[in-house]
């Protein structure tokens, strides 16, 4: 499968905190596709407080404080909302009995659905960034083409949205955990270089 080659690697996006920053007069938005976690607070609870790790959290933080949207990726839900109100489950994306083909299509249906805008009210381009913050097992899940969704998703946005995979360049939970914290605490994505 042909994948489309993001092109806005120059554009400057730390700083500008949550909703978006402005870098030579285009108007940068985050997302974030948060991974979910083992680890799961009993009852039903918002997505975005049903998971307990501090990886999680992290994940978490950095989303609601660096992003414009976010969602999850759960192995039973496919891409979940943080605020939809979740019930206890016991599922990984690794299970023998989950079709990870069906789930990565489900994915790719849900977020090839979702409105990227391309302007602002007033006519201000708009571009995105797109970050990838979830492990190999969601990121490498296949189809029935054995097309891993990290292959796919760069297919299935706009042209407007370049897709980062920050965990590429840090080895292990530790420096994830490390560079996550830098970027929540500073307001900004800080380079990864400095944390793996």
């Amino acid at each position: 499968m042909p994948t489309r080659q993001t092109t806005i690697e120059t554009i400057q996006t730390d700083g500008g905190g949550r909703e978006d920053s402005d870098r030579s007069g285009l108007l940068v938005r985050r997302a974030a596709l948060v991974g979910c976690g083992d680890a799961k607070h009993d009852g039903l609870l918002p997505a975005r407080e049903k998971y307990r790790s501090t990886y999680f959290g992290l994940k978490r933080d950095f989303a609601e404080t660096l992003c414009a949207r976010w969602w999850i990726l759960s192995a039973k839900f496919g891409l979940l909302d943080p605020d939809r109100v979740i019930d206890d489950y016991d599922v990984a994306i690794t299970d023998d009995d989950v079709d990870t083909a069906q789930w990565v299509e489900d994915v790719r249906t849900v977020l090839s659905n979702v409105e990227w805008p391309e302007t602002t009210k007033d006519g201000r381009d708009i571009v995105w960034e797109l970050y990838a913050l979830a492990g190999s097992d969601y990121l490498e899940a296949t189809d029935q083409d054995e097309h891993s969704l990290r292959v796919q998703l760069p297919d299935i946005t706009p042209d407007h949205v370049t897709i980062r995979f920050p965990f590429d360049d840090l080895a292990g939970i530790g420096y994830q955990n490390g560079w996550l914290a830098a970027c929540r605490d500073s307001g900004r994505i800080v380079d990864t270089a400095t944390h793996g």
